[in-house]
């Protein structure tokens, strides 16, 4: 939705920058500003400068102010607010309960399905698909805490089923390296051992991997003590991989370095020495093509007859819900609400 605050006087070339900014949001809303960047560099628009993104965020705020851009083409998810429930009277919440009521599918599938990215710019993006499908979406903000993991790994010693994980970050010495933090933590606090000798605990599963004939055999966790013999954990990142480089024609960022010509990263050294200097954001993607992925990934463990059934079965419970909202008593709630103790 387009609302105009007030008006700006765009010069020629903030005008041809807001054009060509509306067609990748066009295709690809909701984006961060981040990831519109990453676009337009791509596009060949303009280089990747911290003074072309900030010009970007420049035009983007006028854009939306003129009504040019909608405004929730573009999202922020880094600031967030917290605010305790409330309504103004029992007929809203009301409205609040029929509109909230949604049928839990996944008790009836086969496998449990997790969701992480690495990054909370990236997390408003990639909601439609998980939101969709009712799919757990943890965004990590770097190096997730103990305390995260072991609630995580709690909640999954309980569930008596194939527990798969998709995980979605940067291509660099630290976004490979806090993915393997992750993993490493909730593989502990499950309580799981490797199944297999020559499965990948410590590689990065890269989509098609050619040299595996499955994704079970690429890399798979038994649980153990409380857990029932036989449900499994796998773990697959969907994104940032290598073949994305190629794929999307991704411009590679260049590992920094100090002075000395040293990498300032510690962890760089082992990352170039396996997967070489090219390094990306994930905001570098596609938002769509990430969706399709994580939606890809999802269907994959949906028993199609069965989730058709519960569809059938979550409008015949709404349409009860309706009516018992109906059949509650006609007063005016709101009135009563209003004038208790008057």
């Amino acid at each position: 939705m387009t609302t105009a605050v007030r008006t700006h006087n765009l010069r020629s070339a903030t005008k041809s920058l807001v054009t060509e900014a509306y067609k990748v949001l066009q295709q690809f809303h909701p984006m961060s500003l981040r990831g519109l960047h990453y676009q337009m560099v791509s596009r060949g628009v303009y280089t990747n400068t911290p003074a072309n993104y900030a010009k970007l965020g420049r035009a983007m705020t006028k854009a939306r102010e003129s009504g040019s851009i909608p405004w929730n083409w573009i999202v922020d998810n880094l600031r967030q607010t917290n605010k305790p429930s409330s309504w103004t009277g029992l007929v809203d919440f009301l409205d609040t309960v029929r509109e909230a009521y949604r049928k839990d599918f996944w008790a009836r599938m086969p496998a449990h399905i997790e969701v992480f990215v690495e990054k909370d710019a990236m997390a408003a993006a990639l909601q439609p698909a998980t939101r969709d499908y009712d799919v757990a979406l943890h965004v990590i903000r770097g190096y997730i805490s103990t305390s995260y993991c072991w609630t995580i790994a709690s909640q999954w010693r309980q569930i008596e089923k194939p527990v798969f994980c998709y995980y979605l970050g940067d291509w660099d010495p630290s976004g490979l390296d806090l993915e393997r933090s992750l993993r490493q933590k909730l593989q502990l606090y499950s309580v799981r051992v490797a199944v297999d000798s020559d499965a990948m605990p410590l590689d990065y599963v890269d989509r098609d991997d050619s040299e595996k004939d499955s994704f079970s055999d690429n890399l798979a966790f038994v649980f153990g003590m409380s857990a029932p013999k036989g449900d499994v954990f796998y773990w697959q990142r969907l994104g940032l991989t290598k073949d994305d480089f190629e794929d999307f024609d991704l411009l590679p960022l260049r590992i920094k370095r100090n002075k000395r010509g040293e990498f300032s990263d510690k962890r760089a050294k082992g990352f170039v020495a396996e997967h070489g200097d090219k390094c990306a954001e994930l905001d570098a993607v596609p938002p769509d093509e990430l969706r399709s992925r994580i939606e890809n990934a999802i269907q994959e463990h949906i028993d199609q007859d069965e989730w058709e059934r519960l569809q059938r079965v979550e409008q015949a419970e709404q349409e009860t819900l309706e009516s018992f909202i109906g059949q509650l008593p006609k007063v005016k709630l709101d009135s009563v609400s209003d004038t208790e103790g008057e």
